[in-house]
């Protein structure tokens, strides 16, 4: 029996299509393998965030959570006001460093860019790491980003 030119070409490109959907069925076994995998894992994660919170609760509902850390219960109440004050102090702190950036910011004086550069580099003795970092997570929040842009126009200012 012989073949034509074009009943071997045929025959070669049926065997590719065979090949080219063999190895689409093995790769989509494998995509639903691995999401599988990731949902099993996912599963497994938030099962563990379950019991860890219900082992909290539980903690709690039984009173060991509040038993060992306070000397008294003079010295919890104490420990409570303070930390309101010292919460509604960092809140007026915050308020003002981000109105001062904020008239910066409209005078066209600094951008964001500015303000992150200045917070990363420059002289270490300005100020404490633990402070810029958090004059950092300050200035990244969504809200104070989205003011940036606003004054900014969503890009960084041409000098």
């Amino acid at each position: 029996m012989k073949i034509t030119k074009s009943q071997l070409k045929e025959m070669i490109r049926e065997e590719l299509l065979r090949e080219g959907e063999a190895i689409k069925k093995v790769r989509g076994d494998y995509k639903s393998d691995r999401e599988r995998n990731k949902q099993d894992f996912d599963r497994d994660l938030e099962d563990a965030e379950k019991e860890d919170l219900e082992t909290r609760q539980k903690e709690r509902n039984e009173g060991k959570l509040n038993e060992e850390p306070f000397s008294s219960p003079e010295a919890k109440k104490i420990m409570d006001q303070s930390l309101r004050e010292y919460a509604k102090i960092l809140r007026k702190a915050q308020y003002k460093v981000v109105k001062d950036w904020m008239t910066k910011a409209k005078a066209g004086v600094i951008d964001f860019f500015d303000v992150s550069n200045g917070l990363k580099k420059g002289d270490m003795s300005r100020a404490h790491p633990y402070e810029t970092d958090f004059l950092r997570s300050v200035l990244t929040k969504d809200k104070i980003i989205d003011r940036f842009r606003s004054y900014t126009g969503g890009r960084k200012r041409r000098r």
